[in-house]
Protein backbone atom coordinates (compact mmCIF):
# COMPACT_ATOMS: atom_id res chain seq x y z
CA UNK A 1 0.00 0.00 0.00
CA UNK A 2 1.38 3.41 -1.01
CA UNK A 3 1.68 6.10 1.67
CA UNK A 4 -0.13 9.28 0.66
CA UNK A 5 1.57 12.40 2.07
CA UNK A 6 -0.54 14.86 4.04
CA UNK A 7 -0.52 18.06 6.06
CA UNK A 8 -2.96 19.62 8.55
CA UNK A 9 -4.96 22.81 8.15
CA UNK A 10 -7.88 24.46 9.92
CA UNK A 11 -10.73 25.46 7.61
CA UNK A 12 -12.21 28.66 9.03
CA UNK A 13 -15.73 29.93 8.59
CA UNK A 14 -17.58 33.08 9.64
CA UNK A 15 -20.92 31.48 10.53
CA UNK A 16 -20.18 27.85 11.37
CA UNK A 17 -17.68 25.85 13.37
CA UNK A 18 -14.10 25.64 12.14
CA UNK A 19 -12.90 22.21 10.99
CA UNK A 20 -9.46 20.70 11.32
CA UNK A 21 -8.57 18.76 8.18
CA UNK A 22 -5.86 16.29 7.31
CA UNK A 23 -5.26 17.01 3.64
CA UNK A 24 -3.90 14.06 1.67
CA UNK A 25 -2.10 15.02 -1.53
CA UNK A 26 -2.50 12.32 -4.19
CA UNK A 27 -1.36 12.35 -7.82
CA UNK A 28 -4.71 13.50 -9.19
CA UNK A 29 -6.67 14.64 -6.14
CA UNK A 30 -6.57 16.30 -2.77
CA UNK A 31 -8.59 14.49 -0.11
CA UNK A 32 -9.80 16.56 2.84
CA UNK A 33 -10.43 14.26 5.84
CA UNK A 34 -12.08 15.74 8.93
CA UNK A 35 -9.49 15.54 11.73
CA UNK A 36 -11.31 17.37 14.50
CA UNK A 37 -12.75 20.60 15.78
CA UNK A 38 -11.34 24.10 15.89
CA UNK A 39 -10.71 25.81 19.20
CA UNK A 40 -13.24 28.63 18.89
CA UNK A 41 -13.41 30.65 22.07
CA UNK A 42 -10.14 29.35 23.57
CA UNK A 43 -8.35 32.72 23.32
CA UNK A 44 -11.34 34.48 24.88
CA UNK A 45 -11.38 32.01 27.77
CA UNK A 46 -7.64 32.55 28.33
CA UNK A 47 -8.21 36.30 28.20
CA UNK A 48 -10.92 36.04 30.90
CA UNK A 49 -8.67 33.97 33.17
CA UNK A 50 -5.69 36.33 32.72
CA UNK A 51 -7.53 39.68 32.65
CA UNK A 52 -8.41 39.56 36.32
CA UNK A 53 -5.44 37.43 37.40
CA UNK A 54 -4.10 40.32 39.50
CA UNK A 55 -7.42 40.86 41.26
CA UNK A 56 -7.44 39.74 44.86
CA UNK A 57 -10.19 38.11 46.80
CA UNK A 58 -13.28 36.38 45.56
CA UNK A 59 -13.55 38.38 42.31
CA UNK A 60 -10.06 37.37 41.11
CA UNK A 61 -10.56 33.77 42.18
CA UNK A 62 -13.91 33.55 40.36
CA UNK A 63 -12.49 35.12 37.18
CA UNK A 64 -9.56 32.71 37.09
CA UNK A 65 -11.80 29.71 37.83
CA UNK A 66 -14.32 30.75 35.18
CA UNK A 67 -11.60 31.26 32.58
CA UNK A 68 -9.89 27.95 33.34
CA UNK A 69 -13.23 26.11 33.30
CA UNK A 70 -14.11 27.63 29.93
CA UNK A 71 -10.69 26.67 28.56
CA UNK A 72 -11.13 23.03 29.59
CA UNK A 73 -14.68 22.91 28.20
CA UNK A 74 -13.78 24.54 24.86
CA UNK A 75 -10.43 22.80 24.28
CA UNK A 76 -10.81 20.15 21.54
CA UNK A 77 -7.24 18.83 21.95
CA UNK A 78 -8.15 15.48 23.55
CA UNK A 79 -10.93 14.72 21.03
CA UNK A 80 -8.67 15.75 18.14
CA UNK A 81 -5.89 13.52 19.47
CA UNK A 82 -8.25 10.51 19.53
CA UNK A 83 -9.41 11.32 15.98
CA UNK A 84 -5.77 11.62 14.85
CA UNK A 85 -4.99 8.17 16.23
CA UNK A 86 -7.99 6.78 14.35
CA UNK A 87 -6.77 8.43 11.13
CA UNK A 88 -3.26 7.05 11.66
CA UNK A 89 -4.42 3.44 11.75
CA UNK A 90 -7.16 3.55 9.07
CA UNK A 91 -6.39 3.33 5.34
CA UNK A 92 -7.32 6.42 3.33
CA UNK A 93 -9.78 4.47 1.17
CA UNK A 94 -11.86 3.65 4.29
CA UNK A 95 -11.63 7.17 5.71
CA UNK A 96 -13.21 8.93 2.74
CA UNK A 97 -16.78 7.94 3.63
CA UNK A 98 -16.45 8.04 7.44
CA UNK A 99 -17.52 11.69 7.99
CA UNK A 100 -19.90 14.02 6.11
CA UNK A 101 -17.28 16.83 6.07
CA UNK A 102 -14.78 14.73 4.08
CA UNK A 103 -14.32 15.73 0.46
CA UNK A 104 -12.30 14.62 -2.57
CA UNK A 105 -11.21 17.30 -4.99
CA UNK A 106 -9.77 16.43 -8.41
CA UNK A 107 -6.69 18.50 -9.25
CA UNK A 108 -8.30 19.66 -12.50
CA UNK A 109 -10.90 21.65 -10.58
CA UNK A 110 -8.44 23.91 -8.74
CA UNK A 111 -8.51 27.42 -10.11
CA UNK A 112 -6.24 29.05 -7.56
CA UNK A 113 -4.12 27.99 -4.60
CA UNK A 114 -2.20 30.59 -2.63
CA UNK A 115 0.01 30.21 0.44
CA UNK A 116 0.45 33.47 2.36
CA UNK A 117 1.93 34.69 5.63
CA UNK A 118 0.18 34.31 8.98
CA UNK A 119 -2.24 37.07 9.90
CA UNK A 120 -3.18 38.41 13.32
CA UNK A 121 -6.44 39.68 11.81
CA UNK A 122 -7.26 36.11 10.70
CA UNK A 123 -6.28 34.81 14.16
CA UNK A 124 -8.70 37.22 15.85
CA UNK A 125 -11.55 36.96 13.37
CA UNK A 126 -11.57 33.16 12.98
CA UNK A 127 -10.16 31.84 16.30
CA UNK A 128 -7.13 30.39 14.55
CA UNK A 129 -4.42 31.72 16.85
CA UNK A 130 -1.79 29.06 16.23
CA UNK A 131 -1.76 29.12 12.41
CA UNK A 132 1.64 29.63 10.79
CA UNK A 133 0.46 30.51 7.27
CA UNK A 134 -2.77 30.86 5.31
CA UNK A 135 -3.82 28.59 2.47
CA UNK A 136 -6.41 30.11 0.14
CA UNK A 137 -8.13 27.70 -2.25
CA UNK A 138 -10.61 28.27 -5.05
CA UNK A 139 -12.08 25.09 -6.57
CA UNK A 140 -14.93 24.63 -9.05
CA UNK A 141 -16.75 22.14 -6.79
CA UNK A 142 -15.95 23.58 -3.35
CA UNK A 143 -15.76 27.30 -4.04
CA UNK A 144 -13.47 29.46 -1.91
CA UNK A 145 -11.89 28.12 1.26
CA UNK A 146 -9.51 29.74 3.73
CA UNK A 147 -7.35 27.43 5.83
CA UNK A 148 -4.79 28.11 8.54
CA UNK A 149 -1.77 25.84 8.23
CA UNK A 150 -1.27 24.45 11.72
CA UNK A 151 2.52 24.25 12.10
CA UNK A 152 5.81 25.17 10.43
CA UNK A 153 6.11 21.54 9.30
CA UNK A 154 2.63 21.71 7.70
CA UNK A 155 3.57 24.94 5.87
CA UNK A 156 6.75 23.34 4.54
CA UNK A 157 4.87 20.21 3.42
CA UNK A 158 2.20 22.31 1.67
CA UNK A 159 4.93 24.34 -0.07
CA UNK A 160 6.57 21.12 -1.28
CA UNK A 161 3.53 18.96 -2.12
CA UNK A 162 1.01 21.34 -3.69
CA UNK A 163 3.19 22.61 -6.58
CA UNK A 164 4.01 19.00 -7.51
CA UNK A 165 0.37 18.15 -8.24
CA UNK A 166 -1.10 21.58 -9.07
CA UNK A 167 1.82 23.18 -10.90
CA UNK A 168 1.51 26.85 -11.78
CA UNK A 169 -1.89 27.20 -10.09
CA UNK A 170 0.01 27.41 -6.77
CA UNK A 171 1.36 30.79 -5.74
CA UNK A 172 3.56 31.16 -2.65
CA UNK A 173 3.57 34.70 -1.22
CA UNK A 174 5.96 34.13 1.68
CA UNK A 175 9.44 32.91 2.53
CA UNK A 176 9.84 29.34 3.70
CA UNK A 177 9.38 29.41 7.52
CA UNK A 178 12.05 27.99 9.80
CA UNK A 179 10.53 28.62 13.23
CA UNK A 180 7.10 29.01 14.77
CA UNK A 181 5.62 32.49 14.93
CA UNK A 182 3.67 33.47 18.03
CA UNK A 183 0.26 35.06 17.70
CA UNK A 184 0.35 38.82 18.09
CA UNK A 185 -3.39 39.50 18.34
CA UNK A 186 -4.63 41.49 21.34
CA UNK A 187 -6.01 38.40 23.11
CA UNK A 188 -2.73 36.51 22.92
CA UNK A 189 -0.55 39.58 23.66
CA UNK A 190 -2.39 40.30 26.90
CA UNK A 191 0.03 39.69 29.78
CA UNK A 192 -0.77 36.89 32.11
Amino acid sequence: MEEVPYFHALATFACKANRLYRIYVGRHELVFIWAGKGGEGMAGARFVSRARAGAVGVEGLLSRALGKGLERWLDPARQNEVRGQQLDRTPLARLIADHPANVRLHTGGFQEVRIGARSDHHARAYSDHSHQALLHIRHRKLGKLRLGLSSVEDVQLAMDLLPRVLGTRVRVDMARPTREQPCGCRFCRFPG
